[in-house]
């Protein structure tokens, strides 16, 4: 009797082996995205978003509604956004007029800024713990590795911190690495934070550190100058067109051509026109 066909091989079985299929290179790539933007968050915190307002209804916002989270902020602006563009009328009487960022050393600032005045609403800031972030670059032990992930997870609480505390041993592996950034210049603080993201992303599809840094070593992560600009450039965006700066343009996606090293940043400009530029 003759062989019947081989079975064919299951993609997802050989998820994370170096030099076989298995490894889904763009969702790689936009997990170390978010956990580099998390691990700068981590370290310098998160700035927050003081907000001039209009109310086109008789009665002005309380005084417990101008302090708010970011989730319901974000929910008082899209009103407004649909309500300006005509597809929306309910709850609409509130409009965003102009939105400027509070860096996180300037939250009293702010808060004393609000005193008296009820057309203003402010997202507080988040404080970096840069405490937790040396002990993060530091560690030595597997527990202490679980044990930080608990930690980050309680102020940052994202899925990824559940993959370093049960990678805890691959992660301290990870940092033995030729390529793990081990000088005390402020730039190589940055290249940790891409290192870490990168190996953190790989631990969401079992890849092993060598092989995540491997499949991303041309992949190109803001640094904290680029995040901080692109939260100024998110509040002057959430802002009415005539308080915006004039030829401001806001980055949209980052994108490389199949076979091609050079990467591109589309942005979209005041007129709505998408520019595409190259990355450096």
């Amino acid at each position: 009797m003759k062989p019947g066909p081989k079975p064919k091989r299951n993609k997802g079985a050989n998820l994370g082996v170096p030099g076989r299929d298995g490894i889904n290179l763009g969702w790689l790539t936009a997990q170390a995205h978010v956990i580099n933007l998390h691990l700068h968050y981590l370290r310098d915190g998160v700035p927050g978003y003081l907000a001039k307002i209009k109310s086109n209804a008789p009665r002005k916002p309380s005084r417990q509604s101008r302090i708010m989270d970011p989730l319901h902020f974000d929910g008082l602006f899209v009103q407004s956004a649909r309500r300006q563009v005509g597809l929306s009328r309910s709850g609409g009487n509130i409009e965003v007029v102009v939105v400027g960022t509070v860096t996180p050393g300037k939250g009293e600032d702010a808060r004393k800024l609000l005193k008296g005045k009820k057309d203003f609403v402010f997202t507080p800031p988040v404080p970096g713990n840069p405490e937790l972030w040396k002990r993060l670059k530091n560690v030595s032990s597997a527990s202490e590795v679980r044990q930080l992930a608990l930690q980050i997870g309680k102020i940052i609480p994202t899925m990824h911190w559940g993959v370093l505390h049960s990678h805890a041993r691959d992660f301290l592996r990870a940092k033995k690495l030729h390529n793990y950034p081990r000088s005390n210049r402020p730039r190589s603080d940055e290249k940790r934070i891409y290192f870490f993201a990168k190996v953190l992303s790989g631990f969401m599809q079992d890849i092993a550190p060598a092989t995540a840094t491997k499949r991303l070593a041309r992949l190109s992560l803001p640094n904290a100058r680029e995040i901080s600009e692109s939260f100024e450039e998110d509040a002057m965006w959430r802002s009415m067109p005539q308080f915006r700066k004039q030829g401001m343009k806001y980055l949209i996606a980052v994108e490389r051509e199949r076979g091609s090293s050079q990467w591109w940043n589309l942005y979209r400009d005041e007129k709505d026109r998408i520019l595409r530029e190259p990355r450096e």
